[in-house]
């Protein structure tokens, strides 16, 4: 099982970050999910300087996990100002080559050390892909697969679709008919819940915002011939009190109740979605300074004591590594 950090974050200071990976490993986890921003390490055209203080960053915090005995997933995102004429960090880039020579040189550079690149974050969501457009997603994420099947020899990694928020099947159908379907390794989604609070077990299935519509994920893989694995690379509940002011997506959950949720979810994973190999809980930590939708996802709190969702998953961790002998 894996958790997203939010390692590269500028609030933490190193110290901090070795605690919380010292923490996840304890807790029982075996993989991060790591965000990494393209305009950190390329701010200008031209090579990646890889001494430059954005790739050393990068180096610093993939170093630590890995000290910690935590295998790597880099999700890779955020434009540079000279790619997209300074349209904003989170518009695609005018050349998605731009994009996917990038991807290579990280896939590259930290090869051994990262051992699965995700191609950007919630690409169906206007909030972090501006336009949600599928045909421009998939051009991000075959010029990245591409990218990396040319350097010879290949880098050992394992490419992975952007995690879309809900499993939007309608558009992730979009990507495949735009040619995405033969461009990763690894089919990815962040089946979240709506309303938010809503068990992982709540839904008929059919809706994209049921945890359950998971079987719909692998239908449509199958009607298009896609046999990878599918990795959850976030899900997760936040804990905070509700106003009843709230939108469907930021209702909370108790503290108890976002520790039950995740259980059952990772239960129905095994269960029900053995297609599923790798899940990743959002978030390691809760921020100070954000809204608390935001904040409540963290399993442990600011101050790095453990909320009842860690407790909660370190003995079920413990108990399957047990099981296995």
């Amino acid at each position: 099982m894996g958790v997203q950090f939010h390692g590269m974050w500028s609030s933490y200071t190193d110290t901090e970050r070795k605690q919380v990976l010292q923490r996840l490993k304890e807790m029982g986890a075996t993989w991060i999910r790591l965000d990494i921003s393209w305009a950190m390490l390329q701010p200008q055209r031209g090579p990646i300087d890889a001494a430059a203080w954005g790739p050393a960053n990068v180096d610093r915090v993939i170093s630590m996990a890995r000290a910690a005995g935590l295998k790597v997933l880099g999700t890779l995102w955020l434009t540079p100002a000279w790619a997209n004429g300074g349209a904003g960090e989170r518009v695609a880039p005018t050349d998605p080559a731009d994009y996917g020579r990038a991807f290579a040189w990280a896939a590259e550079r930290w090869q051994g050390k990262v051992a699965a690149w995700e191609v950007w974050n919630e690409p169906n969501s206007a909030d972090f892909l501006v336009g949600a457009d599928p045909a421009v997603y998939t051009g991000l994420l075959c010029s990245a697969y591409r990218s990396v099947a040319s350097i010879s020899p290949r880098p050992a990694v394992q490419i992975v679709y952007g995690g879309t928020m809900h499993n939007d099947t309608p558009w992730i159908e979009h990507t495949y008919r735009a040619g995405a379907a033969g461009c990763f390794d690894v089919m990815a989604t962040h089946p979240y819940q709506a309303p938010a609070d809503r068990g992982p077990l709540d839904g008929d299935g059919a809706q994209v915002w049921d945890f359950t519509h998971l079987g719909a994920v692998k239908a449509l893989m199958t009607r298009y011939s896609v046999s990878t694995p599918v990795w959850v690379t976030e899900f997760g509940w936040s804990s905070h009190p509700n106003t009843g002011r709230e939108a469907n997506w930021e209702r909370g959950v108790s503290e108890a109740q976002q520790a039950d949720h995740t259980l059952q979810a990772l239960r129905t994973l095994r269960d029900r979605y053995p297609f599923v190999t790798k899940a990743f809980v959002y978030n390691e930590r809760e921020k100070v300074g954000e809204g608390p939708h935001q904040a409540g996802f963290g399993i442990l709190r600011n101050d790095l004591s453990a909320k009842p969702i860690y407790r909660a998953l370190k003995r079920t961790l413990t108990e399957t590594t047990a099981r296995r002998g």
